[in-house]
């Protein structure tokens, strides 16, 4: 975990080290629910199960904060924190003494993207802020579960398991303010850890 927070640190720093600025706000953070495609992802794998289940996803909470090299240019880093996982009911396994058992259960995957970001602007005006950009950095994924079915893989209906890298291009992000500081939020894009985000910001 120390090393997923090293790297957006180092580039926030070093984006404060900057020399060259412009005037106006140069901060600039954000507080965002996400919708991911992970959800989809999930009932696909509850039809090849062959048994009884629902899926549950939770929204992304994400936290952003972008530093303005230029006007045109900022970098920043993000971090995003879900919640999502299956209920399996009826699960049919075989005990050490050869009879069919059921059992309901519950596996729980808990995803925590950390990333850093560089954003292009264009259109901006006081009351609002247009960009696109990339997103690059690291996804954790913690399963869990509570059954008691001997040797049950946990991973078994998920392709994903610990810390693997994440890409995510910003297509389109909008800010607009309704004060000089406090304003509303959104995002659409391609990648972890959502295809589309809104919430609120505060620049200073």
């Amino acid at each position: 975990m120390k090393k997923l927070l090293f790297y957006p640190l180092f580039i926030l720093v070093m984006a404060h080290s900057a020399s060259a600025q412009d005037a106006g706000h140069t901060s600039s953070v954000g507080v965002n629910l996400g919708l991911s495609a992970v959800g989809s992802l999930f009932n696909i794998a509850s039809y090849s199960t062959g048994t009884l289940i629902d899926t549950y996803t939770v929204p992304a909470f994400q936290v952003t904060y972008d530093y303005g090299i230029k006007k045109w240019l900022s970098l920043g880093g993000g971090a995003s924190y879900q919640i999502m996982g299956i209920r399996y009911k009826n699960y049919e396994y075989t005990d050490s003494n050869g009879e069919t058992q059921t059992q309901n259960f519950k596996t729980s995957v808990n995803r925590l993207n950390i990333s850093v970001r560089a954003l292009l602007h264009y259109g901006n005006s006081n009351q609002f802020d247009m960009y696109s950009g990339l997103r690059v950095g690291v996804t954790n994924w913690d399963i869990n579960t509570n059954a008691s079915i001997p040797n049950f893989d946990k991973t078994r209906d998920f392709k994903f398991n610990g810390t693997k890298p994440s890409t995510q291009l910003i297509l389109f992000g909008f800010r607009g303010y309704f004060t000089d500081n406090l304003g509303a939020n959104l995002e659409l894009a391609v990648g972890a850890p959502h295809f589309f985000s809104f919430g609120l910001n505060y620049r200073w």
